[in-house]
């Protein structure tokens, strides 16, 4: 059995200031040994086929400092389990447009220059939990339906604006849904897209002890921010 740290969305290099030392100040307090990435490491906003941001900046500076912004993570989580995802797959799908298959093209670690320790799969199974990127769900409570359509306790990211955990039991089971929120500063130029939603994200990571019990652990964001 593990103690899981799970975070994912951290888009880098427009990762939120502070989000990766609150990372590990929770590994250290729920003493994690299991570390898993949901996905979005990078975010590839001037490769997306949907027009960059005008002041944005040009692909090979964007890509030079997501690397450098993902050097903390690397050294904080040599070995790490990370899902497929949509942003960070960006590479491979405007590849594909022009009908580049695997053979002319690096691996994930090799383009991010990750560690040896980091492996990338679709969906990871850790204590009877699924962890994945997420992307086919959306709404209110996409970790919830995750988890009844996989029928199993399921973590995921994606949905930014959502981070929470719910139960369900049936006569002779328990599962849980869970949404980690994000790792990404939502006020960079990469997410003007969403200025006008009436919901913001939430900063936040997950832990799951031993694949029963799951937390959402929120960010301290300082004395501007409300608790209400």
């Amino acid at each position: 059995m593990s103690n899981v740290l799970v975070f994912g969305c951290v888009h880098s290099p427009f990762i939120k200031d502070g989000y990766i030392d609150f990372l590990n100040d929770t590994r250290k307090k729920f003493k994690c040994d299991t570390f898993v990435n949901l996905g979005d490491e990078m975010d590839n906003h001037s490769i997306s086929n949907w027009d960059p941001e005008p002041d944005s900046k040009g692909a090979n500076e964007e890509f030079d400092n997501g690397l450098k912004k993902l050097k903390p993570l690397y050294k904080l989580f040599p070995k790490s389990l990370i899902c497929l995802s949509n942003h960070s797959s960006r590479p491979y799908r405007q590849a594909a447009k022009v009908r580049l298959n695997s053979r002319y093209l690096r691996s994930y670690k090799e383009f991010m220059k990750a560690p040896r320790g980091w492996r990338w799969k679709d969906k990871h199974i850790i204590n009877n939990v699924i962890y994945q990127h997420g992307d086919n769900y959306s709404g209110n409570t996409p970790h919830m339906q995750a988890a009844i359509d996989n029928r199993m306790s399921t973590v995921q990211a994606h949905c930014h604006t959502v981070a929470g955990v719910q139960y369900i039991a049936g006569p002779n089971d328990r599962i849980f849904g869970m949404s980690t929120g994000c790792g990404a500063d939502t006020k960079s130029y990469a997410f003007r897209y969403g200025i006008k939603n009436r919901k913001k994200a939430v900063l936040a990571c997950g832990v799951v002890i031993d694949g029963r019990y799951a937390f959402v652990i929120p960010m301290e964001l300082g004395s501007k921010i409300k608790y209400l």
